[in-house]
């Protein structure tokens, strides 16, 4: 045995494999089995020595191969397991290469069973036109330049993507070549599994110039006929023709975008078609088409009906909802427009529903945002949040509408900035704002209490009116008349009526407010106030109670029945109606500052500063809430703190009453 072993060391050698060494001549003795010395001269002792001896032999001599061999023997395994990595890494290549040809497939396939495309296959045409250059495949491009058109000039909130036939932009002309390519692969997938819509047609010699009839789908198709010098605009009615029968939504919100003669009869025509004709998921988006259009013609009672027809097919149908609320609130069922507001909000969630484009679904929830601010008496938010929707890319015209809406939450929330705001709007940006144009001309100068001012508006709208509505005069605008009448009942007139009542033409107001509806809500809360100048306080609770139990959960009826209480001297009834208000509205000015000018007829001053430093938060610009403020502060004593909330009212809008107040208190 090596002596560095027998010592206890290991001897170490390449690879780090300790190399087989031979066996000591002890151990291999042993091997004998230890024969038995005192059998030394029996034959059959010798017999087995000899074989154990030469079996010793034959395993030292297979040692020293081993020995031998030994580098060969490291050099083979260490080849035959680079091999087998190699042999595995070309079997997982396999397999990936596989995995991406059958993915690659299945994607194709499945590709090609959710193709909705469009494809122009080349007309045929006559030998002559060819020959011009107008080919087949020319009129085909051509058909599809007009197609594609037709798609770029049809603003729609509606995301491409839930068209029952929906091309979305994959028009294309199917141009005939040789040979198999990944293209012809896909074709073929296309039209086994697709469902492309193949234009085909013709142009052909008629006696008064040429025809040009375009099939969809095998379909019977439409002719057009014209001479040949109209062949561009012949083209224009194919393409129509085309787009009428195989995307009857969109081409509903083209024509009417196009203002044609009878342009909203032609598409609600079309959209009853496709109520009758079309396919099932279609039947929501013809009910919000003609809401739509009902709703542009002020036709507000039959908006509301079509939207809910569109939500009993779909409930979570954000676009109905939008449409409804301000239906609802144009008619003066406030509680009803909250309760869509509430609902449809999340629903148009940018991002939430892909049936509807992001830029229209940013827009119609901020713009729905800032109306349920408004309906709770938040003007500060509602105005800020209208001028948040005013700078965002426009949908329908949303933007100048926004901008409409924000000068109200200004004049509500008392800041006389709204009339500046007003003027700087110039004009309505379209004749669908014409009523709330009208109506925010009125609003200003009434939530200002501007009397005098608020009453000569209301008479010029009403002239106006006239004015365009006489079928003799020939600036007669039937559409201008329609818009601000369908206004008039319940926006306008109650305003009008009001404001006739403070210059005391009490005539005037009585015949106003007795044209107004019974379910309107602030008709009704106007009626109230009516009654309340009039100082007839049981008909004036009559009215507050009515207006309260048509929309409970708007703040505005409780305020006005408080503020008539606090004028008929019942100071604990107009306080708990405040606090109601309060509750209903939290971010509500009016309330609160009323509640602090009861606390001040009650000789609570103190109590009243905190409900001022309340309303200001809400209505920082509000010169009648300084005003009380400054009084409130001097009775308590705060001489100082007075002057600087009276010097604060002064730079602020005060209509002349309030003026008037303002010097008997810096005296």
């Amino acid at each position: 045995m090596d002596d560095r072993i027998e010592d206890g060391v290991v001897p170490s050698t390449k690879d780090g494999v300790v190399p087989p060494t031979r066996p000591p001549e002890s151990e291999l003795s042993g091997l004998s089995g230890k024969v038995d010395p005192s059998a030394a001269g029996d034959p059959r002792a010798d017999k087995e020595t000899l074989f154990l001896e030469e079996r010793i032999r034959a395993l030292r001599h297979e040692v020293d191969k081993l020995i031998e061999q030994r580098p060969l023997l490291l050099a083979a395994l260490r080849y035959q397991h680079v091999g087998d990595l190699m042999r595995i890494a070309l079997q997982g290549m396999i397999a990936v290469v596989g995995l991406v040809v059958v993915f690659g497939l299945f994607a194709a396939m499945w590709s090609a069973a959710h193709d909705e495309s469009l494809v122009i296959e080349a007309f045929s045409v006559p030998p002559d036109l060819a020959q011009r250059g107008l080919t087949g495949q020319v009129v085909a491009s051509q058909l599809l330049d007009k197609l594609a058109n037709l798609q770029e000039k049809t603003p729609t909130e509606r995301a491409a993507s839930t068209y029952g036939h929906n091309w979305n932009n994959d028009i294309r002309v199917a141009i005939p070549n040789t040979g198999l390519s990944v293209q012809d692969v896909n074709r073929l997938l296309r039209d086994w599994l697709g469902h492309e819509t193949h234009i085909t047609g013709e142009v052909y010699r008629t006696p008064a110039g040429i025809g040009i009839t375009a099939r969809t789908g095998g379909q019977s198709g439409e002719t057009v006929r014209g001479p040949e010098a109209d062949f561009d605009m012949l083209m224009q009615d194919a393409a129509e023709s085309i787009y009428r029968r195989t995307q009857p939504y969109r081409y509903s919100v083209y024509i009417v975008n196009e203002k044609r003669a009878h342009s909203f009869d032609i598409s609600n025509a079309v959209l009853r078609g496709l109520l009758d004709y079309g396919p099932p998921g279609e039947a929501k988006w013809a009910h919000l088409g003609l809401a739509g259009n009902m709703e542009s013609n002020e036709k507000f009672r039959d908006t509301v009906a079509e939207s809910r027809a569109a939500l009993a097919d779909d409930p979570a149908f954000g676009m109905a909802y939008n449409l409804l609320a301000e239906s609802e609130y144009d008619l003066g069922h406030d509680e009803a427009a909250l309760a869509a507001l509430d609902k449809g909000l999340p629903l148009l969630e940018p991002g939430r529903d892909p049936q509807v484009t992001p830029r229209a679904a940013a827009m119609l929830h901020a713009r729905m945002d800032a109306q349920r601010s408004a309906a709770l008496g938040d003007f500060r938010a509602a105005a800020d949040k209208d001028f948040v929707a005013s700078q965002l890319p426009d949908y329908g015209r949303t933007a100048g509408l926004a901008n409409i809406m924000r000068v109200q939450a200004l004049a509500l929330m008392h800041d006389g900035k709204a009339n500046a705001a007003m003027d700087a709007l110039g004009g309505p940006s379209s004749k669908y704002q014409l009523s709330e144009f009208a109506a925010t001309m009125e609003l200003v100068p009434t939530a200002l209490e501007d009397w005098p001012t608020a009453a000569g508006t209301a008479q010029g709208v009403r002239t106006e009116i006239a004015v365009f509505g006489d079928p003799k005069n020939p600036n007669h605008n039937t559409v201008l008349d329609d818009r601000l009448s369908a206004a008039m009942p319940c926006r306008i007139l109650p305003m009008a009526a009001l404001a006739a009542a403070h210059v005391g033409d009490m005539k005037m107001s009585d015949a106003l407010i007795g044209q107004t509806p019974r379910d309107c809500y602030y008709a009704v809360r106007v009626r109230g106030e009516l009654a309340t100048i009039d100082r007839h306080w049981s008909d004036a609770a009559r009215w507050f109670a009515e207006a309260v139990a048509d929309a409970p959960s708007i703040p505005f009826a409780y305020a006005e029945w408080g503020r008539m209480l606090m004028a008929k001297g019942d100071l604990d009834g107009a306080i708990a109606e405040f606090r109601i208000a309060n509750r209903k509205g939290p971010h509500f000015a009016d309330p609160l500052e009323m509640w602090g000018e009861t606390l001040m007829l009650e000789k609570r001053s103190d109590l009243a500063l905190a409900k001022f430093e309340e309303a200001d938060k809400c209505a920082p610009s509000w010169g009648r809430l300084h005003l009380k403020w400054g009084e409130a502060l001097r009775y308590a004593g705060r001489k100082t703190e007075s002057k600087k909330q009276l010097a604060l009212a002064a730079g602020l809008f005060l209509p002349g009453a309030e003026q008037s107040e303002l010097a008997r208190a810096n005296n």
